[in-house]
């Protein structure tokens, strides 16, 4: 039998600070960043492997910016992502968890 996969398309969307030039944050980015936090007591080797496949299909996405995961692989991105934490406040941070929110519920 064939592994689910689940499809995530690396969206992007624009910070604007007061006095700043507006900056474009990717999807990409931020998934990158989750998987480069570290769980309390820090990663094995194994952690660091997995985590490191998982940057590579990030930064070479489909021709269409999507990227392919296997089940395991999007719940673990998912659950880092529901981790992360922000500097600033913005509609944008709270599409992006509620993106990857709206996939895993329809998984279930």
């Amino acid at each position: 039998m064939e592994e689910k996969r689940v499809t995530v398309k690396l969206k992007e969307f624009t910070l604007t600070l007061d006095g700043m030039e507006p900056v474009k944050i990717l999807y990409k980015d931020l998934f990158i960043g989750a998987l480069n936090m570290p769980p309390e007591g820090g990663l094995t080797p194994l952690d660091m492997r997995d985590r490191i496949k998982l940057m590579d299909k990030i930064e070479n996405p489909s021709n269409n910016g999507s990227v392919d995961f296997t089940l395991d692989e999007f719940n673990m991105l998912h659950e880092m992502a529901q981790s992360q934490r922000f500097a600033v406040v913005n509609k944008g941070f709270v599409a992006y968890i509620d993106y990857l929110e709206e996939i895993k519920k329809g998984l279930d």
